[in-house]
C-alpha cells in the first residue's frame, strides 16, 4: 500500500478488514496492521471503529445505488435497461462478492446501528424508486411486460442476484467446489437469472 495516502490505506485495509469478519469481529489493531499505520492513526482520521464502519458501508452502498442510477437514468429501451442492471449489479458482486452477505449480514444483525443510513442516505432513495415505477408501469402499458408490482420485480431481482454469493460456502460444500471454481459457476447462473427474468416478464 506504499505511495498511497494514509487515510485511503486505512480505508481500503477497513474495507477488507469488514468484509471478511463484519463490524462486532473487525479489530482497529487488525485494521492498521493491514494499512501499515500506526494504531493511533486510525482513530485519529476516523475517532472510532463505528465511523470507520459506516464510512466503509456507505461507500459499499452507494456502489449498488450507482449501478441502480444510471440504469434508470439511461435511453435505452425498458428491458435493456433492466438487463443492463441486472448485469451490471452481477459484476459489481463478481469484482466484490463478500459483498452481498456483508451488506445482509449488518443489516440482519445489527438493525440499531444501521440507522445512520436514514441519516445519511436512503435505503433506497425515492426518486430511483418513482422514476423506475412509472418507467416499469409504462412498460406494462405499452404491452412489453406483464402487470407486476415495481417493489415485486426490484425484490425478485435482489433475491435472485444476492444468492448467488450469499450462497457461496454452501454451494462449493455441497458441489465439492474449490475456489476457482465458483467464479466460472456465478458467470453461467448470470446468464440463467437474466433469461430467467427476461422471460418471466413476457406479456
Amino acid at each position: 500500500m506504499k505511495g498511497i495516502n494514509t487515510e485511503h490505506r486505512i480505508l481500503m485495509a477497513a474495507e477488507e478488514v469488514f468484509l471478511d469478519k463484519g463490524f462486532s469481529a473487525a479489530k482497529t489493531t487488525e485494521i492498521a496492521r493491514k494499512a501499515e499505520v500506526n494504531h493511533a492513526l486510525v482513530h485519529y482520521y476516523f475517532r472510532s471503529k463505528e465511523n470507520l464502519f459506516e464510512t466503509v458501508f456507505i461507500n459499499k452502498y452507494k456502489q449498488v445505488l450507482v449501478v441502480l442510477t444510471e440504469a434508470v437514468d439511461g435511453e435505452k429501451p425498458y428491458l435493456d435497461r433492466l438487463h443492463q442492471m441486472m448485469a451490471a449489479q452481477f459484476e459489481l458482486f463478481i469484482s466484490s462478492p463478500k459483498m452481498p452477505l456483508f451488506i445482509v449480514n449488518e443489516f440482519l444483525n445489527n438493525p440499531q446501528r444501521l440507522n445512520f443510513l436514514k441519516r445519511k442516505i436512503s435505503l433506497f432513495p425515492q426518486e430511483i424508486l418513482i422514476r423506475f415505477e412509472r418507467q416499469t408501469n409504462e412498460a406494462i402499458e405499452q404491452g412489453i411486460i406483464r402487470p407486476i408490482e415495481t417493489k415485486e420485480l426490484l425484490f425478485s431481482v435482489f433475491s435472485l442476484l444476492f444468492s448467488v454469493f450469499i450462497n457461496r460456502s454452501f454451494s462449493q460444500y455441497i458441489f465439492n467446489w474449490d475456489g476457482m471454481d465458483y467464479p466460472e459457476f456465478a458467470k453461467k447462473r448470470e446468464k440463467e437469472i437474466l433469461d430467467f427474468v427476461m422471460k418471466s416478464l413476457r406479456p
